[in-house]
């Protein structure tokens, strides 16, 4: 999920129950451990050519399905200007029914990226936000 350190990362996690939100918070923490954190007094600075990106993670609720987390996803506010890499973690979504493109609040499109796709028991897919 870190794959690109100078380039935000949004973190959506479809949940359905508390177990979903558990092993979202596990994601969130994983995470937070790998980016850069600007409050931590304790890191140390990052070289002159790289600059810190933040980490954003939301929980968007799903009920029959993901098409409600999708139109979620297209009204959520206060997101970090393109270029972003958006990783949806969606448990019980098949591969081939991860949309092609996604549309956030912020007129941007996300398109997925085919070789970042993964399954640790959950699967969860990058899209590329330009």
């Amino acid at each position: 999920m870190n794959l690109e350190p100078n380039i935000p990362v949004m973190v959506v996690m479809g949940y359905k129950n508390i177990q979903d939100v558990a092993l979202g918070l596990s994601f969130a923490l994983a995470l937070d451990q790998l980016r850069p954190d600007l409050d931590d007094s304790t890191s140390k600075p990052l070289s002159s050519n790289q600059s810190p990106a933040g980490s954003y993670f939301a929980f968007l609720q799903r009920e029959d399905g993901y098409e409600l987390v999708w139109q979620q996803l297209s009204r959520l506010s206060a997101l970090p200007a393109p270029p972003l890499n958006l990783w949806v973690i969606a448990p019980g979504l098949k591969r081939r029914s991860y949309p092609q493109q996604l549309e956030l609040s912020t007129q941007t499109t996300c398109t997925l990226d085919p070789t970042q796709h993964y399954r640790i028991g959950i699967p969860y897919q990058l899209y590329r936000c330009l």
